[in-house]
This record gives C-alpha cells, sequence and structure tokens, in this order.
C-alpha cells in the first residue's frame, strides 16, 4: 500500500494505493481524537504470553464517538482483500453495503472496482465519506451513495433504503462541495478546529442525510426477525457483501452490530469483518454472530498481504445458515 500525505491545519488529505486502486481520502486526525491514525500498533497479539495484556491503542470514552474521522489500518487489510480476492470473481455489478464506513475506504475502493455500493455510518460521520466519494467517484460511472445510519435505531433496511440514488443525488452534491474540495487542493484542508462541521451544511444541502426513523432498539425475536428479513425483502435491499472494518471496538455495541447484520443479510449475503486484536473479547463478537445464524470462518493469515500476516490484524467471513 504506497501512500502520499499533504498536511496543516484541518483536514489531511492523503493518496494511496491499494491492490492497484488509488484513493483520496480527507480525514479529521485532530477531531478525531486519534494522533496515529494509520499505524499505530501499540496493542497486544493473541499469542504474546503476557499475562496482563494492556490494549495500548484503545480509544477514550470521549474518543469513541470520532473514531471514524480518520482511517484505520484495518480498512486497508479489508479493501486489499476484497480486492484481490472477490468472491464473486469479478466487483462489476455486486451490491455492497460497507457498514460503519468511517472515512469510505472499503466502499470506494470496491465501487472504484465496479461495486455498487452503499457506504453507512453515523450521522456525524457520513459528511466526510460523502467529501471522499466526491473526490473519487465519477456519477455515472460509479454507483454508490451515502447513507447516515446508527445500529439498533429502527429497521435497518428500511433506515438504508431512504436515500436517493447516486445518479439523482451526486450532481447537486458534487456541486456543493466544489469549493470543499478546492479549498482542500492540492492535499490539505485548512480549516478550523474542526473542519468536518464545516463540511456538514455544505453537503447536506444537497444530499438528504436524514437519521434513521424508530427509538427503540431491534429486538431479534423469532417473528420480529422474520418481519424484517422480508422488509429488507419488499424494499428491494439485497446485499451481495457487507462489509465492516474496524468495527469491533467497542464491547456493549456488538450485540447491535450482530442484530444489525442479520436483519440485512439475506442467505446469499456475505459478510466480511476486518479488526485489530486489542484484546476486547473480540471471539464473543463472533460467537454473538454464530447466535444470530451465521456461519463464521477466520481468512487463513496466508491469504492476507505478507505485512498483515502477524495475527493482529484478522478478517472474517460470514453467510446465514438459519
Amino acid at each position: 500500500m504506497a501512500a502520499a500525505a499533504g498536511r496543516q491545519e484541518g483536514l489531511e488529505c492523503r493518496r494511496f494505493e491499494v491492490a492497484g486502486v488509488a484513493v483520496e481520502l480527507r480525514q479529521d486526525v485532530r477531531g478525531s481524537g486519534a494522533l496515529r491514525p494509520l499505524d499505530d500498533d501499540r496493542v497486544c497479539e493473541r499469542d504474546s504470553g503476557r499475562e496482563d495484556p494492556m490494549p495500548a491503542s484503545t480509544p477514550t470514552a470521549d474518543e469513541l464517538p470520532q473514531v471514524g474521522l480518520v482511517v484505520w489500518q484495518a480498512g486497508f487489510v479489508l479493501a486489499d482483500y476484497l480486492l484481490r480476492r472477490p468472491p464473486y470473481g469479478a466487483w462489476h455489478g455486486t451490491s455492497v453495503l460497507d457498514l460503519g464506513c468511517g472515512t469510505g475506504l472499503v466502499g470506494i475502493c470496491l465501487a472504484l472496482a465496479g461495486a455498487e455500493v452503499l457506504l453507512s455510518d453515523q450521522p456525524h460521520i457520513t459528511p466526510l465519506a460523502e467529501l471522499n466519494m466526491q473526490a473519487n467517484l465519477v456519477p455515472g460511472l460509479h454507483r454508490a451513495r451515502v447513507v447516515p445510519y446508527t445500529w439498533g435505531e429502527g429497521n435497518a433496511a428500511a433506515a438504508l433504503q431512504q436515500q436517493q440514488p447516486l445518479a439523482d443525488a451526486a450532481p447537486s452534491a458534487q456541486a456543493a462541495a466544489a469549493p470543499l474540495l478546492a479549498a482542500a487542493s492540492p492535499g490539505v484542508w485548512a480549516g478550523s478546529a474542526s473542519p468536518v462541521q464545516g463540511v456538514v451544511a455544505a453537503v447536506q444541502a444537497s444530499t438528504v442525510l436524514s437519521a434513521a426513523a424508530g427509538a427503540a432498539a431491534p429486538q431479534l425475536a423469532a417473528s420480529g426477525g422474520e418481519m424484517q428479513e422480508q422488509q429488507a425483502c419488499s424494499l428491494g435491499l439485497s446485499l451481495d457483501c457487507i462489509t465492516a472494518a474496524d468495527v469491533v471496538y467497542q464491547p456493549e455495541n456488538y450485540s447491535l452490530l450482530a442484530v444489525t447484520l442479520r436483519q440485512l443479510a439475506a442467505p446469499h449475503t456475505l459478510v466480511f469483518v476486518a479488526f485489530k486484536q486489542r484484546v476486547l473479547q473480540e471471539d464473543s463478537f463472533l460467537e454473538l454472530l454464530e447466535g444470530q445464524g451465521f456461519a463464521v470462518q477466520e481468512v487463513p493469515q496466508d491469504s492476507l498481504a505478507p505485512e498483515y500476516r502477524t495475527g493482529v490484524y484478522r478478517v472474517v467471513r460470514a453467510c446465514r445458515i438459519e
């Protein structure tokens, strides 16, 4: 993975090449609270032998809501793996949901490879993903859109289906974002303490970013789960793949994530989750997936890029069997 960077105060813009696909991503390093968003490897491997491992790179409680504003290495691990090994042979025409997309790295890479991509994250993160989408994708050539959704708020399929397609929304959004992109050229956004806040107004003026309806967290009882799966089909939300990179860092949200994946996955959907081993009960999340009717299999380390074959980064593949 090659990278070039420019940096001043505000948004940092970096250009990367992942498995031959070039992307340019803006991230809010200062606003996220992450000091080393790309290369912080201060974590303990599963086989380190330490009796009391301390996951030093775990975000603090105050930083957690903002971690999606920077690029994390698990995104490169997943994007590289999927670009080199498309599960259906090629990405052209494959429908993908990038759940917890953050800056949009994985979804944008797959859209550039030909997939039809829905990028989703919390409402305060999606404006940055929208900005990066506009900087990398061409309306009419690439098919992608950004939708805000917070796990556990109402019906996931209904919430993700609310937005207009890229063909309708992208031209006006691109026009609104043009001065912002120009201000960041050639590689840096020079802005205030939280430049993403300045992006929000311009992007929201041209792209619908409504939050998911519904106040109660979903309960996936047998009848409720079947109803929501039927609603997903009736809404036309038929996903071939769901990707999620570095979303397994907050154990209290593992259950919501597992339930959301169950709501969204059809029997043919392949789910790929990549994460960094932070000694945060990650295996318990995999058990929750199995409890939601998924068969879960870890991708062999020798299938990852050589620089990631350390056991620190893991990729799992899941599909519904119930």
